[in-house]
């Protein structure tokens, strides 16, 4: 095999090794989801990821920057549609929206941010 040869299959093996590692993808109301993100190799497979979901959120606690597992999601259209409603997401959670505008609010610790 040649230099370029091998160094193609080894780039493809950890594109492949890192898609091993997604959780499995999860539909509501016609949006396509993932969440998780907890350990290295999840992260490294969330990012890889990353082109194919237009909407990537992180969720940490501002004061120490620890991340959280346990962050509620509400994601609403521009009628007030809820597209995604989620009690649990995180730390990392990736979704494919229609095009259009959304409001996210995201509730943990008893705050809540919408945006």
């Amino acid at each position: 095999m040649t230099p370029r040869l091998l160094a193609g299959a080894v780039l493809l093996g950890l594109a492949l090794a890192a898609q091993a590692q997604l959780p499995a993808a999860q539909q509501q109301n016609g949006v396509a989801y993932i969440t998780g993100g907890v350990g290295a190799d999840e992260q490294q497979a969330f990012q890889a990821a990353r082109p194919d979901y237009n909407l990537q959120l992180t969720f940490a606690t501002r004061a120490s920057g620890a991340y959280r597992a346990d962050v509620a999601v509400t994601v609403t259209d521009a009628k007030g549609d809820v597209r995604l409603q989620l009690p649990q997401a995180g730390p990392l959670l990736y979704a494919k929206l229609p095009p259009g505008n959304y409001k996210v609010s995201v509730s943990a610790g008893g705050k809540t941010f919408t945006k």
